[in-house]
């Protein structure tokens, strides 16, 4: 072999891994959790069991929780969830594979942007996926049984389409892929998506020649396809409402929607606190000062001043919002990867890949020695076990109002846990005294007379079973 020959494989295997390297790097902490750590309570227990319910039911119209109507996330995660158990059987390596598969996929449509706002820069599509699996938010919280990634794909979808109309804005296949996005985006995580995407669409005649030339029409064509990716949701919503009941179609339609912006029921916090989430789930890169320079935008680059609209507007936004939560920020950090990639040589590629791979990779070491002494904390089976074995034994489960199916999937229950309230525990036991109480906290209700039977560590505190009899577990 020539020298020449071996020179080009060597360049042909440098471009693949620049191109294709970071999948490898997404994926990683998806694996290290199928083994480093448990599902944890109560956000990947609750989603799990809703799915698992969804199962059981075999009802894919109306998610459930515990028995119940579950109105707080639309169905898009469960349907992937049970699509992948039709194929392979019920377990769980399948749904924490969910959210990195659609990281993924995020990451690459992440690179389609940058190829399509800079064609004559094909490095910057090749270094912003890499940026973006290598920051901290993306580590933390890609890997997990959440919604935040496939939101991210679905907001990266319409804005891949929204970029192509802002370039041509009678192009009406780019104003499909809008419609697309948004109505995946509702299926995944609900009315958030118009915030990711519609601020940028909004302002359009920013960065978009066509949008400043004929507003009238940009805006007609936006309304047209925010209507199409309205009806996709619908088609699930309407027949959804009917199937639920009056009290569900009013969550899913009133409750879920302006509820959650106007007065939000969890996760109050200051309109500033993004300014300290954001910076942070982008570490390493807030560290370096020169990424920052892609935020300077030059006349003649639209490009940039598309994503500022994406990002700054969309952060504007989510700060107007009460409820807030780091990973609410989740699908703004592909703005940051372009706009960093975008102020970075071709050269650097290598270097900051590095970097990127050895915080993934130190990141997981430190989580690994954590969950060594905490992981107890978050391990639903052996209280799920117990449930189960109790359960076979002729004993009614009962437990308090709140119960978010934390034991439901790791014991695979196939009944709901009733819920009963504390002023009503003292006649349940009179009446079933073979009961036995599952609380979530350290104390039971004062003014019942119950035995602990067995106490497990639950994120600080401690799930117990509590009876009035002396049974033994």
């Amino acid at each position: 072999m020539q020298a020449s020959d071996i020179g080009s494989i060597a360049t042909s295997r440098s471009a693949l891994l620049q191109s294709r390297g970071w999948l490898l790097l997404a994926l990683l902490p998806a694996i290290w959790g199928l083994f480093a750590r448990p599902l944890l309570p109560i956000d990947e227990t609750r989603y799990i069991g809703v799915a698992w319910e969804m199962w059981l039911r075999g009802d894919f119209l109306v998610p459930h929780l515990n028995g119940q109507p579950y109105s707080h996330k639309p169905p898009l995660l469960f349907w992937l969830i049970n699509a992948g158990w039709a194929l392979f059987g019920v377990n769980e390596w399948w749904p924490r594979l969910v959210g990195p598969l659609a990281g993924a996929v995020a990451a690459g449509l992440c690179a389609s942007l940058g190829r399509q706002i800079w064609p004559d820069r094909p490095e910057i599509a090749r270094l912003a996926p890499w940026l973006l699996v290598g920051a901290l938010g993306w580590v933390v919280y890609g890997h997990m049984l959440m919604f935040d990634t496939l939101l991210t794909a679905s907001t990266l979808l319409a804005l891949i389409g929204l970029w192509r109309a802002g370039q041509d804005p009678a192009r009406w296949r780019a104003w499909l892929l809008v419609s697309a996005g948004l109505g995946l985006g509702l299926l995944s995580k609900g009315p958030v998506v118009l915030l990711h995407v519609l601020l940028p669409a909004l302002l359009a005649p920013l960065w978009s020649a066509g949008a400043r030339a004929r507003p009238l029409g940009w805006y007609l064509r936006l309304l047209l396809a925010t209507a199409g990716g309205a009806a996709i949701i619908l088609a699930w919503a309407l027949p959804a409402a009917a199937a639920g009941g009056d009290a569900y179609a009013k969550a899913i339609f009133l409750t879920q929607t302006a509820g959650r912006v106007t007065n939000s029921f969890a996760h109050t916090r200051p309109w500033w606190v993004y300014l300290l989430f954001v910076p942070a789930l982008w570490l390493p890169w807030s560290l370096l000062p020169r990424l920052w320079r892609g935020f300077r935008v030059g006349r003649g680059d639209p490009g940039r001043a598309f994503l500022l609209c994406w990002l700054l507007g969309t952060v504007v936004a989510l700060s107007a919002v009460s409820g807030k939560q780091p990973h609410y920020a989740i699908p703004e950090l592909p703005a940051l990867a372009l706009l960093a990639a975008s102020a970075v040589p071709a050269a650097d590629w290598r270097r900051l890949a590095t970097v990127a791979t050895a915080a993934c990779v130190g990141l997981l070491a430190v989580a690994t020695v954590v969950f060594q002494f905490i992981g107890q904390n978050y391990n639903m089976r052996p209280p799920a076990e117990l449930a189960v074995a109790l359960r076979a034994r002729g004993l009614t489960l009962i437990t308090l109002p709140g119960y978010k199916d934390q034991l439901t999937f790791a014991g695979r229950m196939t009944e709901p846990l009733p819920e009963i309230p504390k002023y009503r525990l003292g006649r349940w036991f009179d009446e079933h005294p073979d009961s036995v109480l599952v609380t979530m906290s350290d104390r039971p209700p004062p003014e019942i007379g119950l035995g602990r039977l067995a106490r497990f560590p639950y994120r600080g505190k401690h799930i117990d079973f509590w009876s009035a009899r002396n049974t033994q577990p």
